[in-house]
């Protein structure tokens, strides 16, 4: 069951999966997986809102107690860039290394994962 405010996140494909309705009142989740392939998907409350312009990203984060960070990464996991967070956020994917691909933004608190969004297409 999915409570007001929580989402559901594919941590490997970086991307949101919708959840879908079922007759008893709990959502369901549908993703495909190949022969031997595995998934990831967690559930979360929704602490991130992006919104991108070309290069640069704006990101407003609900943040829960402690330091914050907000971390790019790419779709192994990879951290490419990270800056602290105030709750609104301004990020320059210009500084990403030029052969990495960004593919989703992290809330992240003492190493520990508080929210994922993906990435918006430019």
């Amino acid at each position: 069951s999915l409570a007001d405010g929580e989402h559901l996140f594919d941590l490997l494909a970086c991307e949101e999966i919708e959840p879908e309705a079922r007759d008893d009142g709990l959502a369901g989740v549908t993703v495909y997986l190949a022969r031997d392939d595995v998934g990831c998907v967690i559930q979360l409350q929704r602490r991130l809102e992006v919104s991108r312009e070309g290069d640069v990203l704006r990101v407003t984060a609900e943040l829960p107690e402690g330091e914050c960070m907000l971390v790019i990464a790419n779709a192994q996991g990879d951290v490419l860039l990270e800056q602290a967070t105030g709750g609104e956020n301004t990020i320059d994917l210009a500084q990403v290394p030029e052969d990495a691909t960004p593919a989703c933004v992290k809330l992240m608190r003492g190493g520990e994962l508080v929210d994922v969004a993906g990435l918006p297409t430019a």
